[in-house]
């Protein structure tokens, strides 16, 4: 990875932390994007300190406010002259419902809409360092959320699975719509589900006592981070990927912990009408600025 610029959202804590450090550790150049207050300063010298790559750096990004994703792209393109992975890995449950700064239900909101917009505002920038590729972290929940429901707001009954594994699934159709985008632009995509790994996700709370419940009994069977950061890895670095783009790729929840395979992602995740008209609603919400002349 020596000469490849790589940029890991969520990259200060838990499987993005991880993930950043094993990229770090193969030559890439790392850039962590950490959400304020936290200025990154910690992260990068943990993992200069792990790897001994000095080429690590941070910046902030709060994927709550569509504006802040504005500014810290703008800051990603004044500081990366290529970019030739992205990885979006930062996500979080909520176990109210809460609205961001824009009016949306959180976790589509954070999961989903501000890394939409995050690629949206990047994508020229990996097509000017092809090949080139994005990664979206997903959960093996994207397969309990059904058919894609497109109220962003959610305000209905509440449950904090069902928005996540809502706003997973999504990363899973914009990953198979961005692959048939970039295809010409050389530009591969592709979804990842870590299994069951110890982060904390789940910082926020679910939604019930049935789901606190559920959290206690998995948690022995936890993967490490560094275990989990596998499949994001795999997609980052393995050659000859660019065919299989599109997909969705595991590392396995139980047994061998070494091996990486594309994965039957939900028959609602094969969609692709409806992954068209998810990213077609999602400009609207979130690509405003964007000349629709310039857009993949």
């Amino acid at each position: 990875m020596k000469g490849k610029t790589v940029l890991v959202t969520g990259g200060d804590m838990g499987l993005g932390l991880a993930t950043a450090t094993a990229l770090a550790a193969r030559g890439a150049t790392i850039v962590v994007a950490v959400r304020p207050p936290s200025d990154g300063s910690r992260t990068v010298a943990e993992i200069r300190r792990r790897t001994g790559n000095a080429e690590v750096s941070a910046v902030p990004l709060e994927l709550s406010s569509l504006d802040k994703v504005r500014s810290a792209a703008s800051e990603i393109l004044d500081r990366c002259e290529r970019l030739d992975v992205l990885i979006n890995n930062a996500g979080a449950m909520f176990g109210t419902r809460r609205e961001s700064a824009d009016g949306f239900e959180m976790s589509i909101a954070v999961n989903y809409l501000g890394p939409f917009l995050l690629t949206h505002l990047l994508f020229e920038r990996l097509a000017e360092s092809i090949p080139a590729r994005v990664v979206n972290v997903s959960s093996d929940l994207h397969r309990a959320a059904g058919a894609f429901d497109f109220d962003f707001h959610n305000q209905g009954s509440y449950s904090g699975f069902r928005a996540y594994g809502r706003s997973k699934l999504a990363l899973v159709l914009h990953a198979r719509e961005l692959a048939r985008r970039g295809r010409a632009r050389g530009i591969s995509a592709f979804a990842v589900t870590p299994g069951n790994v110890r982060t904390n996700v789940m910082r926020h709370g679910t939604t019930s006592r049935l789901q606190n419940w559920s959290v206690r009994l998995v948690s022995p069977l936890a993967i490490s981070p560094d275990k989990g950061s596998g499949a994001s890895v795999y997609c980052a670095t393995e050659p000859g990927l660019e065919d299989r783009s599109g997909g969705l790729f595991e590392r396995r929840f139980m047994g061998s912990y070494g091996r990486v395979r594309e994965c039957q992602p939900s028959p609602h995740a094969l969609d692709d009408a409806a992954a068209a008209k998810l990213w077609e609603m999602s400009e609207l919400l979130a690509a405003r600025e964007v000349n629709r002349s310039e857009q993949p």
